[in-house]
C-alpha cells in the first residue's frame, strides 16, 4: 500500500516499501482543509500504480469530489485502461458523479469494511 495526501499540494505519507506502523504518528498528524486537487491526486497515483509488478491496481480516493471534476473523470478512464481500478469513497458526500467507480459512506468507521467489498467486487 502506498498512502497519498492531497489538499492544495500532493504528498506521499507512507511510500510502498515502509511499513505501515512506521507512519502511524504521520497519519495520525493529518490535518484537513485547503482545496481539493483530486486531479492530480488520481494522475499522480496512477503514475506510481503503473511502475509496480502487480497484477490488481486499485486507488482508494477519500474525497468530498469538488476538485476538478470533469479531469477526474477522464483520468478514471485512462487509469481503467491502463489496468487501473479507481475507487471514489464520499464520507457524508456523494461522489457518483465524479468517480464512475464510487460509494458512499456515513463515517470513516465504515472506511475498512467498505474498502474490502470493494477490493472483492474489482477482482
Amino acid at each position: 500500500t502506498c498512502v497519498m495526501t492531497f489538499g492544495s499540494s500532493v504528498a506521499v505519507m507512507k511510500p510502498f516499501n515502509e511499513h505501515p506502523l512506521k507512519v502511524v504518528n504521520r497519519i495520525n498528524s493529518v490535518k484537513d482543509g485547503g482545496g481539493t486537487n483530486d486531479y492530480f491526486a488520481v494522475r499522480y497515483a496512477h503514475k506510481l500504480l503503473l511502475g509496480r509488478p502487480e497484477q490488481r491496481k486499485i486507488a482508494f480516493v477519500i474525497t468530498d469530489g469538488m476538485g476538478r471534476p470533469d479531469y477526474v473523470r477522464r483520468q478514471c478512464e485512462s487509469g481503467k485502461n491502463l489496468g487501473i481500478t479507481t475507487i471514489g469513497i464520499g464520507i457524508e458526500n456523494d461522489v457518483r458523479s465524479v468517480y464512475p467507480q464510487a460509494v458512499n459512506i456515513k463515517s470513516a468507521k465504515d472506511l475498512g469494511a467498505v474498502s474490502f467489498k470493494q477490493i472483492k467486487l474489482a477482482v
